[in-house]
């Protein structure tokens, strides 16, 4: 992965460097594996079939399985596909700001999911042999030298942690030293990661897709950290299959709602795809009675709203120190409501065409 300008061939290997650039950059993300790939071929295996191999082949490639669980959609359909197939999970992971919420029926800091969505239905679940870890990160907060990060670069730190600036993304970064290590196995921590990002071209009107680096880098940039190594479920150079099979089933389900039946708007698709794929490439047989609202942007999430209650602390000056060195640089990041901060730039990949224009249809 890195950043890199189409026009000058300048590459660059953080994404701070790649926002400061002259000229828009692109990100590169197995460009050259997925250039050979047929996206426009629907595989004729069934989705079901494809979970399970993807689930099948981390359990045969590493000797511990850790699984990030958050209750969500994405991580409950990998948590469900290794259960109903009897693959084991030698470890689920839940992570929140747990003893920072005023009662343990708030949601201030994105911990209600957990509370009311994941916690019950694991325990509907019968895993006998699998640990379940719940950590609540603010505790390591108390000593900022418990993340590398702050230890390498200091008030330097935004510059190293990928796209999301909030301060849990620390925690993600520095993962193994939180709760793995004594942990000597080949491990994989499993994420539920990035959802099919399916476009229409609009002049063209051909579909395709192309990935992001804001999922990519999420989870503090954790990539592989000693014998932890990141395991997107979904989004991998393994796994051109399965995302060719999700993408197909939502294109397949916008040629005959919206282009042939116009049942629904193209508008009407874009303002709820991420409700309408849920249906379509997730098969939950727990169903989502919760979910916590999203974060408004990447600079300080729902779950680390606690952190403004006390702006004498070591965290709150070494992320607002963090923030305002980002700031600084021209261009790089403009003002928002409330005197908050987003980055000015999204960085995406090239393009995968999955079909010939759709007007013609």
């Amino acid at each position: 992965m890195f950043y890199y300008n189409e026009t000058t061939k300048n590459i660059f290997r953080t994404r701070f460097d790649a926002v400061v650039d002259s000229e828009p950059c692109l990100f590169y993300f197995f460009d050259k594996e997925f250039s050979q790939v047929n996206w426009q071929q629907n595989p004729t295996k069934s989705l079901s079939t494809l979970y399970l191999e993807r689930a099948q082949h981390i359990r045969q490639d590493y000797e511990y399985v850790i699984l990030a669980y958050s209750g969500g959609h994405d991580s409950s359909q990998v948590l469900e596909t290794f259960y109903y197939n009897n693959i084991h999970i030698d470890e689920i992971l839940l992570v929140g700001a747990f003893s920072q919420d005023s009662s343990s029926d708030s949601d201030e800091n994105h911990n209600k999911e957990i509370y009311l969505q994941a916690l019950p239905t694991l325990n509907k679940f019968h895993l006998p042999n699998t640990k379940v870890t719940q950590v609540d990160y603010t505790t390591y907060f108390n000593d900022i030298n418990n993340f590398k990060l702050i230890e390498q670069y200091g008030s330097d730190w935004t510059k190293h942690i990928g796209s999301y600036y909030s301060v849990h993304n620390l925690f993600w970064n520095n993962l193994k030293r939180f709760v793995g290590e004594t942990n000597d196995k080949k491990t994989a921590v499993v994420f539920g990661g990035e959802k099919p990002n399916f476009q229409i071209h609009s002049v063209l009107g051909f579909a395709y897709t192309q990935f992001d680096d804001n999922s990519i880098t999420s989870y503090g940039n954790f990539q592989k950290n000693e014998n932890f190594n990141r395991i997107n479920f979904f989004t991998s150079l393994e796994t051109t299959e399965l995302m060719r099979k999700q993408l197909h089933l939502i294109l397949k389900f916008y040629i005959e709602k919206v282009v042939i039946d116009k049942s629904i708007t193209h508008e009407f698709f874009l303002k709820y795809y991420t409700e309408i794929i849920h249906k379509i490439i997730y098969n939950l047989k727990c169903p989502i009675t919760y979910k916590s609202r999203k974060s408004s942007n990447n600079v300080l999430s729902l779950r680390d709203q606690y952190i403004v209650k006390d702006k004498n602390t070591p965290i709150y000056k070494i992320y607002q120190d963090g923030i305002k060195h980002m700031k600084d640089i021209k261009n790089f990041m403009k003002e928002i409501p409330k005197n908050s901060f987003t980055p000015s730039t999204n960085f995406v990949t090239r393009t995968y065409r999955l079909s010939e224009s759709l007007w013609t249809i």
